[in-house]
């Protein structure tokens, strides 16, 4: 009887007290020669085994072998670099440096303008040509040099020997020039030097201002003077062999240079050969 209480202490302690928490499972031995073992499997993995010896059953427990949950420590990330040197764009970096996109420049729509202003040009380059034509060679029933040199001398010009060629010869060059588009502030500066002088020369003839023509005025040596001032501040116009450089279209500081220059030119010139000032009565 003792025998057999104790059978059934040790199995007792074999079973688990929660059967609906556990799960007990038998294997025997296999190919006789081994003693047969159990394995109970409870809840949350945990396995407790145990060796069956003249039929007790003596469980073992094992602790389960659970993984841990992952775990990684903050990394540091430099706002300048990463991990390949080069700089990081975004929030953990400087931004890069945007390439400017290259500017077009759209020309303005200028219509008819640069055919006005080949008009213009060629118009009053036409006319100092034409005059420069009759001074120096007599062509178109002009004075030829001598009575250019005689006009010179009556008006009270000193040196008119010289400057009969050096008269005619300005207007020649000035007048093809003009024609042709080319070192149009130049052009433009030696028109308007000779044509104030034709203006005073005229004036000589009826001392004291007069505007029409027929009361003996002077208009149109006025219009050339204006036609002069009017292309150095417009300028030649794209029509033109200085079609591509900037006072062509949009002269600036050409146009007052080359104004200037002219006027100046024709006051020192009048006021040194001749001496006399103009308009008075």
């Amino acid at each position: 009887m003792t025998q057999n209480s104790d059978r059934s202490s040790a199995d007792d302690r074999a079973v688990p007290s929660d059967d609906s928490s556990a799960e007990t499972r038998a294997m025997s031995a296999q190919d006789g020669g081994d003693e047969p073992t159990s394995v109970m499997r409870t809840e949350g993995g945990a396995t407790a085994s145990g060796r069956v010896d003249d039929g007790l059953d003596i469980p073992t427990y094992t602790a389960p072998e659970r993984a841990r949950p992952g775990y990684a420590e903050p990394r540091y990330i430099s706002p300048a670099s990463s991990s390949t040197g080069d700089d990081v764009d975004g929030l953990l970096g400087e931004p890069r440096e945007v390439e400017e996109e290259e500017e077009v420049v759209v020309p303005l729509r200028r219509g008819t303008t640069d055919l006005g202003l080949l008009l213009l040009r060629v118009g009053l380059g036409a006319v100092l040509l034409g005059h420069g034509l009759q001074k120096a060679f007599g062509l178109f029933d002009g004075l030829g040099i001598d009575g250019y040199r005689q006009l010179l001398e009556s008006s009270g010009y000193r040196y008119p020997d010289v400057l009969a060629y050096v008269g005619s010869l300005t207007e020649l060059v000035a007048g093809v020039l003009l024609v042709l588009g080319l070192v149009t502030p130049v052009a433009a500066a030696a028109a308007l030097a000779t044509t104030i002088n034709v203006w005073f020369v005229a004036d000589l003839a009826q001392p004291g201002f007069a505007f029409f023509v027929a009361n003996g005025g002077q208009e149109r040596e006025m219009l050339l003077v204006v036609l002069a001032a009017a292309v150095a501040f417009a300028g030649p116009g794209r029509y033109s062999l200085d079609g591509r450089r900037g006072w062509a279209s949009r002269p600036r500081a050409s146009s007052w240079l080359s104004a200037v220059v002219g006027i100046a030119a024709g006051l020192v010139v009048w006021f040194l050969l001749v001496g006399t000032v103009p308009f008075a009565a």
